[in-house]
């Protein structure tokens, strides 16, 4: 259809997929920005997932003196466009699958004291590295800014993540992914 042609999300995985529901984020600043649930078919327990990647704040990584009110301006309306699109997420997953295992996943391009993680763990969300990994949580490749963790991964009240930590050995990505183990 349409929209797997426009968005650049996927999953692979080893239990039958069911795409409940997809899109682009509205306002996005990239064909890349959305969101896939899945209905994820493991022996007679079926769970949620939800892949998505939302926007980027785009931050060069000098910023010249000139730079900084275009620089702050941008940073300003990328944070409410990202804003809309946790608000969409939470209200989705948390309204309709309230009594059903969820994990929500993926490039947040948020950080660790945003808007976002704290929206997410406001709706009874947990933050699986936070609980469950060692150290920093560095996702983020940039040897010029501080280190950030900008990808997530949430579970609600019927996961428990037992292990979470970086793999910082795939060289194809800008991104390190987080490697978690779940019972629920």
């Amino acid at each position: 259809d349409t929209i797997s042609k426009h968005i650049a999300l996927k999953v692979y995985s080893k239990y039958e997929l069911e795409i409940v529901d997809k899109g682009k984020f509205v306002k996005s600043n990239s064909q890349l920005h959305g969101f896939q649930l899945l209905k994820v078919i493991k022996d007679n327990s079926p769970f949620y997932l939800c892949n998505l990647h939302f926007n980027s704040y785009n931050i060069k990584k000098e910023i010249h003196f000139t730079d900084i009110p275009f620089e702050a301006s941008n940073f300003i309306i990328q944070n409410e466009v990202k804003n809309a699109q946790t608000m969409f997420v939470t209200n989705m997953v948390s309204s309709v699958y309230r009594s059903e295992p969820v994990l929500v996943l993926g490039d947040f391009n948020s950080f660790q004291y945003s808007f976002t993680r704290f929206h997410f763990l406001k709706n009874g969300f947990y933050d699986a590295f936070f609980n469950s990994g060692i150290g920093n949580g560095e996702t983020l490749k940039n040897k010029k800014v501080i280190p950030l963790r900008i990808d997530y991964q949430f579970h609600n009240k019927f996961f428990n993540c037992t292990e979470c930590h970086v793999d910082r050995t795939l060289e194809f990505s800008d991104h390190m992914p987080l490697i978690c183990t779940y019972q629920f």
